[in-house]
């Protein structure tokens, strides 16, 4: 570690015991915002986090147009060496390529190519994309039974609304990855799975969003517009024509959607 770099940082920064609470608070306050004003004036660190690494997760961090990989994600059950690749595709490649697609959805077209809040599309571009994605909105009208009672999920202005184009996206553009890199001659099969290596792709891809809510999480979701994963899951499922065909589902299967929504 570099001392000079965090002492830097950090040289604004002065707490002491001696200090009341309210300097302590003081310091603190002008740390915060001397570290603001170094995002914003000192150009994009890629060597530095902007999130939180210890959870098993990634975020596409759209003011400095990075893609951000915890080590933990880098992991069983989302990604291993032992399990074959078509699946690894699916879990870790089906967790990453929706992130990609922020860069120029809703998320990236805020930020011009220097990082700078500026939009980028055209006022047409704006208007084809939003008219596009209404179809995606309709994948998520659903209801939950929860106990006796009957639960909307509240679509409203929701991340989920946003997300959409790029969870289909995304999920379609690691497929076609899969199917381009692997050759099926080379992957190893899993003992007691009768699938085929589409499938697994599919099957990576469903586990790795999975989830166990209690009913008054679930409950807060659906009343905030938070999606729970096998709503995301399911609707993105339904929206990839190459799910259909590795599972030989049927044109009014409930896993086919009624329109393929097309945005990219």
């Amino acid at each position: 570690m570099d001392d000079s770099i965090m002492n830097d940082i950090y040289s604004v920064f002065d707490v002491a015991a001696e200090n009341t609470f309210f300097e302590n608070f003081v310091s603190l306050n002008k740390f915060r915002r001397e570290e603001t004003k170094r995002e914003y004036t000192g150009g994009v660190k890629h060597e530095q986090w902007s999130y939180d690494m210890t959870p098993a997760n990634a975020f596409f961090v759209d003011y400095l147009n990075t893609l951000q990989v915890t080590p933990g994600l880098i992991d069983h059950p989302v990604y291993s060496p032992d399990v074959p690749k078509h699946m690894s595709y699916g879990a870790l490649g089906g967790f990453l390529a929706p992130l990609l697609f922020r860069s120029i959805d809703f998320y990236g077209s805020r930020y011009n190519e220097e990082v700078e809040y500026e939009s980028w599309w055209s006022a047409n571009t704006k208007l084809a994309f939003l008219n596009r994605t209404k179809c995606i909105h309709q994948m998520y009208n659903v209801s939950y039974k929860i106990g006796d009672e009957w639960y909307e999920f509240n679509e409203g202005d929701s991340a989920a609304k946003r997300d959409g184009p790029g969870e289909i996206g995304g999920l379609r553009m690691a497929y076609r990855s899969y199917k381009e890199y692997v050759p099926d001659e080379a992957e190893k099969e899993i003992v007691g799975l009768n699938l085929t290596h589409d499938q697994g792709f599919f099957v990576g891809y469903a586990q790795s969003r999975c989830q166990n809510l209690p009913d008054e999480t679930l409950i807060s979701y659906l009343k905030s517009g938070t999606a729970p994963n096998d709503l995301v899951v399911k609707a993105t499922l339904r929206q990839t024509p190459e799910f259909a065909q590795a599972f030989n589902c049927q044109p009014d299967s409930p896993m086919v959607a009624d329109e393929i929504c097309k945005v990219f």
